[in-house]
């Protein structure tokens, strides 16, 4: 990729906390075509060969309120936490069953970022609108620790929703998301503002109308 391409694929957004602040987002071109939302498969399911059900929304089909459950659950196995452990957050904890007793986890248990890992994983499989929106910023909480064993789903629920003040045909949505082990217990809690691309049908016909 050459340099200008680079530079291209960055741009400064005000929609985060301010429209006074600019926060470097990475671009995303929704596609120039409309189609029918029940014809839309999620890209990035697709992309990655799972089949799912779910079409993927674009900011007119969200509405403060709906709700998203994950039902294929991932199951971390001690091999996975030790592994990940290793690689990306070597914390005594995370590394050995034996050495993790004398921890405050009291037990192996996986890094806080396996978890959001996981989580952003299961995120693509619900239908969130991961396919044409950006990450503007996430607030995390780890209530109690990931073990070995834990089968995870993640519960997402559109908490507000505005059109974008500096980014014609986006609109800014606020998620709040658990993610919870097969007896409930609740192994991430979060909340994220995001971008997201309004259908160009739609916007097209909306201006022309307007």
């Amino acid at each position: 990729m050459g340099r200008a391409a680079r530079r291209e694929g960055w741009a400064g957004a005000t929609d985060h906390n301010s429209d006074a602040r600019r926060t470097p987002v990475l671009a995303f071109r929704a596609p120039s075509q409309s189609v029918g939302i029940a014809d839309r498969p999620c890209l990035a399911s697709n992309l990655l060969g799972v089949t799912t059900s779910q079409p993927t929304p674009w900011f007119d089909d969200l509405e403060v309120g709906q709700h998203y459950r994950s039902t294929r659950p991932i199951r971390l196995t001690a091999e996975d936490i030790v592994e990940f452990a290793r690689r990306y957050d070597p914390n005594p904890g995370h590394l050995d069953e034996r050495a993790a007793q004398d921890t405050v986890f009291a037990g192996l248990s996986a890094s806080g970022w396996q978890t959001a890992a996981v989580t952003q994983r299961l995120l693509a499989d619900v239908g969130a609108p991961i396919d044409h929106s950006v990450g503007l910023g996430v607030e995390l909480r780890w209530p109690t620790p990931t073990r070995p064993g834990d089968e995870l789903v993640v519960d997402l629920a559109v908490t507000a929703k505005r059109l974008s003040r500096g980014r014609p045909g986006w609109g800014v949505v606020e998620i709040a998301y658990t993610t919870a082990n097969q007896r409930g217990e609740v192994r991430q809690e979060a909340k994220m503002t995001i971008l997201v691309s309004r259908e160009p049908g739609r916007v097209d016909a909306g201006a022309a109308s307007g």
